[in-house]
């Protein structure tokens, strides 16, 4: 990925001052960057995923092939398309192609997260309930 895509309109010399930076071998790099508020939000994003340990997925695109949805979900291409069926995430049709917008993706692995950190807790407060906590 071009750093011009995630940079949007920052100033073009932000990439070049990055790409500088990164021909050095040192473990880290100190620069200076200009940008607009939300090239910077979608930075803070990036860093804060990066310390939990999380994937990062910054799409370039607003909208997935099935196949591409799949590998951003972790899930078969039949199981986007049953996700598709039940309204669980949108499409458009292109010709006779789908294509599911990028915020459909999002939301889906923003709902399933939720769901992942509730069942947690419920097994937390259960293990708790019944003592095998230790």
């Amino acid at each position: 990925m071009q750093m011009e895509d995630v940079m949007g309109n920052a100033p073009a010399t932000n990439a070049e001052t990055l790409r500088l930076a990164l021909e050095d071998d040192a473990e880290a790099i100190d620069v200076q960057l200009t940008m607009p508020r939300d090239t910077a939000r979608l930075v803070l994003q990036l860093i804060e995923a990066q310390q939990k340990g999380g994937a990062v997925v910054v799409p370039v695109q607003s909208e997935f092939t099935p196949n591409e949805a799949a590998t951003i979900l972790e899930v078969s291409r039949p199981q986007v398309y049953k996700l598709i069926d039940q309204g669980r995430l949108e499409c458009r049709m292109v010709g006779t192609h789908r294509r599911i917008p990028a915020a459909s993706v999002t939301a889906f692995l923003a709902e399933q997260h939720a769901a992942q950190r509730r069942a947690m807790a419920e097994l937390t407060r259960l293990s708790n309930e019944l003592g095998l906590a230790e």
